[in-house]
């Protein structure tokens, strides 16, 4: 599926998060240009910057593996103007006897409709990262 769902940021950060919570990577795939760039920060084993559709998929499916299929992702509130939107979100998830469940931030630049940019900001980076590694 390679169709714009929507040109407004908010719609498509809202599209995002439904799609991420059911695993719906054909509709996330419509959602984000083919070089998309998504930047996780921290310092863990999924930190880093990636470039293209077939990158972010893979850290998607890595959120998925590395937590036992509990990463989830909740949606709370979007701010946005006419190219980008940032989400008030929650996100928790458990492995190996660790726990995460803090407060995030998705801050999304959309051209042409599509996700180009995206860059992720945690409440508490250095537990997220604690989490990860």
């Amino acid at each position: 599926m390679t169709t714009t769902i929507t040109s407004n940021p908010a719609d498509v950060l809202r599209a995002g998060y439904g799609a991420f919570s059911i695993g719906e990577m054909p509709v996330l795939e419509a959602l984000f240009a083919p070089d998309a760039v998504w930047h996780e920060p921290g310092n863990s084993p999924i930190s880093g910057t990636y470039v293209g559709w077939p990158a972010v998929a893979g850290l998607f499916v890595s959120y998925a593996e590395r937590s036992h299929g509990t990463f989830v992702a909740e949606l709370n509130d979007v701010l946005a103007n006419e190219t980008q939107a940032m989400s008030i979100a929650h996100v928790r998830a458990q492995h190996d006897g660790r726990t995460i469940d803090q407060d995030n931030h998705l801050l999304i630049r959309v051209v042409d409709g599509r996700v180009a940019e995206a860059r992720v900001i945690y409440t508490d980076q250095a537990a997220f990262d604690t989490f990860w590694a």
